[in-house]
């Protein structure tokens, strides 16, 4: 495969949650909910197969995002059944950090083979993701967001605007009728992957209440 390199299983549970996030959290989930199978995903390229169109990086010196999520998301529906063939599990949720997440959401608008969907830190500044989801429904019922306070402080015009966009789609997401949660989380954005991860997992599972909008 070319954008998705390899993929790693922890665990054994009734539930599965494909992972798109760091292996040190992807661990520290499988020690908390030994009743749910994580699957990490190990992404060649995450600026290349995990942006859903072209954009220009607002990071300095790194290559403009090419669009190919579409590559992964076909490639991610080839490793669902290999590694599905022999049990069939009671939930399947997809959870990315960073661009991680804007890949999950962007992914749930195209199956619907998920039954939750989370974005971590996700990088919901990604220019045209309101308007596409304004369009496109997430096929999934439960939803979770989550950013840590400080990740809008950055010197970047477009990192920066990271809080409001992702508030917007929060309201927009909560006016669609899902079960729905966005949650503040302390530090910036590389702090406390583990436990974001932990928290986004919790609510997905049902083990933090919802609420109906």
């Amino acid at each position: 495969m070319e954008a998705i390199s390899d993929y790693y299983i922890y665990g054994d549970g009734e539930r599965i949650c494909y992972v798109i996030a760091g292996e040190k959290a992807t661990e520290e989930l499988s020690l908390h909910f030994p009743d749910t199978t994580f699957v990490l995903l190990e992404i060649s390229d995450w600026d290349r197969f995990l942006s859903p169109w072209k954009m220009e990086n607002p990071f300095q010196r790194r290559e403009a995002f090419r669009g190919e999520g579409d590559v992964t998301l076909s490639e991610l529906l080839s490793v669902i059944p290999e590694v599905e063939k022999n049990r069939k599990y009671r939930s399947r949720s997809l959870i990315g950090y960073s661009m991680g997440g804007l890949f999950a959401l962007w992914a749930s608008t195209r199956t619907d083979l998920f039954d939750s969907v989370s974005s971590v830190s996700g990088s919901l500044w990604f220019k045209g993701l309101k308007d596409y989801l304004t369009l496109n429904r997430i096929h999934a019922e439960r939803i979770y967001l989550s950013l840590g306070k400080k990740e809008k402080k950055s010197s970047s015009p477009v990192i920066s605007t990271v809080e409001e966009k992702t508030k917007e789609i929060f309201s927009l997401l909560s006016s669609q009728s899902y079960f729905i949660e966005y949650k503040e989380e302390e530090g910036g954005h590389f702090d406390n992957e583990g436990q974001r991860l932990i928290n986004a997992v919790s609510f997905l599972e049902g083990k933090i209440d919802c609420r109906r909008l």
